[in-house]
C-alpha cells in the first residue's frame, strides 16, 4: 500500500512525510476494518447459533415409550413412511369392517325387538281372550262360570256319581 501511495507522489517532492500520512491512513483504516470485521462475526455468531438452535429444536427426538426418552432419533425414511400408511390403511380396512358389523348387528337386533315386541302384543291378546269376563264367553252346558280352574271340567261328572252296570 505504501509503495502505492509513493508511485502515486510527483516526483520531485521529498515523499517521506506522504508515506507517513499514507501509513497513519491506512492503519486508521485498517483498524476500522478489523473492529468491523470483529462485529460483523459477533453478530453472524450470533444468528447462527440462534438458527442452529431453531434447526435442532425441530430434530425428532424419541418418545416417553422409546429406550432414551428425549434423545435425537433419525428422521423419517420413505421405507418407514410407507409401512406407517400402511398400517394405518390397515387399521382403516379394520375399523370399516368394525363399522359393518356394528351396522349389521343393530340391524338384527332391531328385527328381534321388533318381533319381541310382536309377540308380546299376541299374548297379550291371547291373555285377554282367555281371561275375559266369564259370561262374555260362551260355556257349554254343565260347566259353572269358573271352568278355568283345574277339576272344575270334572266337577259334573262327580256330582253324578259312579256308574254302575
Amino acid at each position: 500500500m505504501a509503495n502505492a501511495v509513493a508511485s502515486s507522489l510527483p516526483d520531485g517532492v521529498n515523499f517521506a512525510p506522504g508515506l507517513i500520512i499514507a501509513g497513519v491512513a491506512f492503519g486508521v483504516a485498517n483498524g476500522l476494518a478489523i473492529g468491523l470485521q470483529d462485529r460483523l462475526d459477533r453478530k453472524l455468531d450470533c444468528e447462527t447459533a440462534d438458527f442452529n438452535a431453531t434447526l435442532v429444536s425441530a430434530y425428532p427426538v424419541q418418545g416417553t415409550l422409546d429406550p432414551t426418552p428425549g434423545a435425537y432419533t433419525r428422521g423419517s425414511s420413505q421405507a418407514s413412511v410407507d409401512r406407517l400408511t400402511t398400517a394405518a390403511a390397515g387399521i382403516d380396512t379394520t375399523l370399516n369392517l368394525i363399522t359393518t358389523v356394528i351396522n349389521t348387528t343393530t340391524a338384527k337386533l332391531t328385527i328381534v325387538i321388533n318381533n319381541l315386541g310382536l309377540a308380546q302384543g299376541n299374548t297379550d291378546h291371547i291373555q285377554a281372550d282367555r281371561h275375559g269376563p266369564p259370561d262374555a264367553r260362551p260355556r257349554p252346558p254343565g260347566l259353572d262360570r269358573h271352568a278355568d280352574r283345574p277339576g272344575d271340567l270334572l266337577r259334573p261328572a262327580i256330582r253324578a256319581g259312579p256308574r254302575m252296570a
